[in-house]
């Protein structure tokens, strides 16, 4: 299982407080097909009507025109048969017009129509790429196999006999690029169907023919929540803010029945802001072999996909409650009800994109007796900190800045008055992607666990020590050194920072499938924390930094007399010496 860390238990709760028991259909933002190559073929002034055997097209993010950096995907592809965009050719076209069986194309001139004669009636099979009115869905595009083509003898034009497939159907290798570019992509240059329909006349506004196929793909992303945001609504923002609130044992009804008993959790203060997003990925899927397990193979061993940090920090405080001695062993704890949706996105018919981020806290004890302490800490990521998944070898995945998330301890606060304990707690925001490949031939649910960080506490009573716990077998020379303290609480923080991912994936062919499942820690760091040394003050009942302690008082007048006598000679430690002075000075001179 490539969860390693989550327990049976956690699963149960996760299930029954955040995610519904169906999956549910979560509608994405599609990328729009942009005009990539045939832009700059005819920047240069070159059309050719012969179809190619690989192309690519182009899709962008609508939303990001504009930006500097639009989010963009490239299709690349090597066809099993001769490839021709249409958008490649058409500004040497009048119409395009698709019907179930038939794509009839009329050219602007004779010599264009006779060109496209010479390029394609030797051709006896070829497919042809559509973004076109009644052909596909507006900016989307479709491809069709062409079995067989006529030529008009009185006007430019010609009927296609064909018949839509799946983009599954088309390829022997395709790969899928997708990230921030540096395209300077325009609203001019999406693939609209107006684009076209100015040189063919208006045909009702209104009306827009479908394709014979199912059209655009629904995509199902990981077990989602009913009332996940849906993508109009889905986010780069993860700040969420739980303020006194109980994360465990969880309130729902029964789960005392379920959840280990001694020991209440709730967030005093438990936030985060900032982002983690999908900003870059690839993967190449190969069709060339009747095995499929070769296929699932090859599909894994091509891709990555990249996670990336921006402004991300949170505070965590906690306020804990034992009931009883005991050892608890690591549980996690879900901090929102429901995950936040980040940025979904598919290309129509190749592939789709959907990811969750899932804040756990991660905690465990061991205690000798029942207390309540408030103890946390803030951290802060770097930006532009980054994981890689390698898809194909788990191991060569990678990540940078995350190792150098900044962590600062919380002061530790109770009322009781000696303490011993080991506790650690860790925040672990997990971000759940579900990727599908044209149409579920190929799907993969990948797990990015951040451990940021985790922290371990040993809290410890110490006695006859001085004020920084560091115990000595001299008495004369701790005196030396300062006060020996009877009782002093020893606090030794430490932290480990994990990043990890893991892969579970499938692959079907002909109803026969392979899946692998995996998981893997990219990188660990650990490293320790200041340690602190506090002195309780039972008036006050709280702990703080142990110290000399003030001078003894007492409420009698002459204490009150030894006590200014005390501080005189404080304030003048030759004083004494002045007096002895003094006295042999006075009999000397009586002896005179």
């Amino acid at each position: 299982m490539y969860f390693p860390l989550r327990t049976l238990f956690c699963i149960f709760l996760f299930c029954i407080s955040a995610f519904a028991s169906v999956e549910e259909n979560l509608a994405v933002r599609s990328l729009t097909a942009v005009t990539g190559r045939s832009r700059h073929l005819l920047e240069r002034g070159v059309v050719d009507f012969a179809p190619q055997w690989s192309s690519e097209f182009h899709y962008v993010d609508e939303d990001t025109l504009g930006t500097g950096s639009p989010f963009a995907a490239r299709l690349g592809f090597a066809s099993k048969l001769p490839v021709l965009a249409l958008e490649d050719i058409e500004v040497h076209l009048d119409t395009v017009r698709c019907s179930k069986t038939t794509i009839e194309i009329s050219f602007r001139s004779g010599h264009h129509h006779s060109k496209a004669k010479a390029a394609w009636e030797k051709l006896e099979k070829f497919l042809v790429v559509t973004s076109h009115l009644g052909c596909n869905y507006n900016g989307e595009r479709s491809p069709y196999l062409v079995s067989g083509v006529t030529f008009s003898e009185g006007r430019p034009a010609v009927i296609l006999s064909t018949q839509i497939i799946d983009w599954k159907d088309t390829f022997h290798t395709m790969s899928v690029d997708f990230g921030t570019s540096s395209e300077a992509y325009t609203p001019e240059h999406l693939r609209r169907h107006g684009s076209l329909q100015r040189r063919q006349g208006k045909r009702g506004a209104s009306t827009e023919a479908s394709p014979t196929s199912s059209g655009s793909p629904s995509q199902t992303f990981p077990v989602a929540p009913t009332d996940v945001p849906s993508a109009t609504s889905a986010t780069k923002d993860l700040s969420f803010s739980q303020l006194s609130t109980q994360i465990f044992p969880p309130t729902f009804a029964g789960a005392s029945l379920i959840a280990p008993q001694g020991w209440t959790v709730s967030c005093k203060n438990c936030s985060a802001k900032g982002s983690i997003e999908v900003t870059q990925g690839s993967f190449t899927v190969i069709s060339n072999s009747n095995d499929s397990f070769t296929k699932f193979m090859d599909f894994l061993h091509s891709g990555f996909i990249t996670l990336t940090a921006e402004s991300f920090s949170a505070h965590i405080e906690l306020d804990t409650a034992v009931q009883t001695s005991q050892t608890l062993h690591e549980v996690e704890v879900h901090l929102l009800a429901v995950p936040i949706a980040i940025t979904p996105f598919q290309i129509p018919g190749i592939a789709a994109i959907g990811a969750f981020f899932d804040p756990l806290l991660v905690a465990s004890i061991t205690i000798n007796e029942a207390f309540n302490f408030t103890s946390g800490f803030d951290l802060s990521v770097p930006d532009q900190s980054y994981v890689t998944l390698d898809i194909g070898n788990v191991t060569n995945s990678s990540t940078a800045g995350f190792g150098k998330t900044q962590v600062k301890t919380l002061p530790f606060r109770s009322t009781a008055p000696s303490i011993d304990l080991t506790f650690s707690a860790g925040f672990r925001p997990q971000v759940l992607l579900g990727v599908q490949v044209l149409e579920g031939i190929g799907q993969a649910d990948i797990n990015f666990f951040l451990d940021l960080p985790q922290v371990s506490v040993t809290i410890e009573r110490l006695t006859n020590v001085p004020g920084t716990c560091i115990a000595s077998n001299a008495t004369n020379i701790g005196n030396q050194l300062g006060h020996i303290f009877g009782n002093l609480t020893h606090i030794s923080p430490n932290v480990q920072l994990d990043v990890g991912v893991g892969l579970a994936a499938e692959f079907q062919v002909a109803g026969v499938g392979s899946s692998i499942e995996t998981d893997w820690t990219i990188a660990s760091t650990a490293f320790p924390l200041p340690t602190a040394c506090l002195s309780y003050d039972p008036k006050a009942k709280s702990y703080a930094p142990a110290g000399d302690p003030p001078a003894t008082t007492t409420t009698s007048a002459d204490g009150n007399k030894a006590k200014k006598a005390l501080g005189a000679r404080a304030r003048n430690p030759l004083e004494g010496r002045w007096h002895v002075c003094g006295a042999i000075l006075a009999v000397v001179l009586m002896a005179l």
